[in-house]
């Protein structure tokens, strides 16, 4: 499950474990509760690592056919610099533009705020997408907020998720709702959800 974050309001999420809707077909076996308490822990678990930029967390709890991908740092979440008021931010000094973003991205560290303020004054745009990846690991927070259509079939499983994003405990950000893939390896659900690059 691959969450996509864009823009700079949208940098945090507060995930809540919702209530679950669960389809059976006759053609699948019932599963049990603890199987959809299992899957809905597995989903929830991504869900919050992703928030945190945790790719340890998040490569152990992706299936094996796609855990190189999950264990690869990334910036590609980091929206494009060229979509923020670049020449507002060349106008601000400094210390005040660190000091807004700092209330914007509560949680930050001062240094990250201060490489993400030299970063955008200076247009430098591989430094941005480092220090915007930082501000966001230390900022966002993802909460799932429903999960729906759970469906079980043996060792795979499908159901449709909805996450709540929050930037610094303020703005929030729902995504229209996303299917994701389970299967269970080794007697542990994973997710298998293929990257949006397949």
């Amino acid at each position: 499950m691959t969450i996509r974050v864009i823009g700079v309001a949208i940098v945090g999420v507060a995930l809540v474990l919702g209530g679950c809707g669960t389809v059976r077909s006759p053609a699948h076996p019932t599963p049990t509760a603890s199987e959809e308490e299992r899957i809905q822990d597995v989903i929830a678990r991504v869900a919050e690592a992703q928030g945190a930029s945790d790719v340890d967390t998040i490569a152990a709890l992706t299936c094996a056919k796609y855990r190189d991908r999950a264990s690869a740092p990334t910036t590609d979440d980091v929206p494009p610099m060229n979509a923020l008021p670049l020449d507002i931010f060349a106008t601000v000094p400094p210390d005040r533009l660190a000091e807004d973003l700092g209330k914007e991205y509560a949680g930050a560290s001062p240094e990250s705020v201060r490489a993400l303020v030299d970063a955008l004054q200076a247009r430098d745009e591989a430094a941005y997408k480092v220090a915007m990846a930082e501000v966001m690991a230390q900022t966002v927070k993802i909460h799932v907020d429903k999960v729906e259509n759970l469906v079980v079939d043996g060792d795979t499983a499908t159901a449709d998720v909805t996450v709540v994003a929050s930037t610094g405990g303020k703005t929030t950000y729902t995504p229209d709702p996303q299917q994701i893939t389970l299967v269970k390896e080794d007697g542990q659900w994973k997710d298998c959800t293929p990257p949006e690059t397949e």
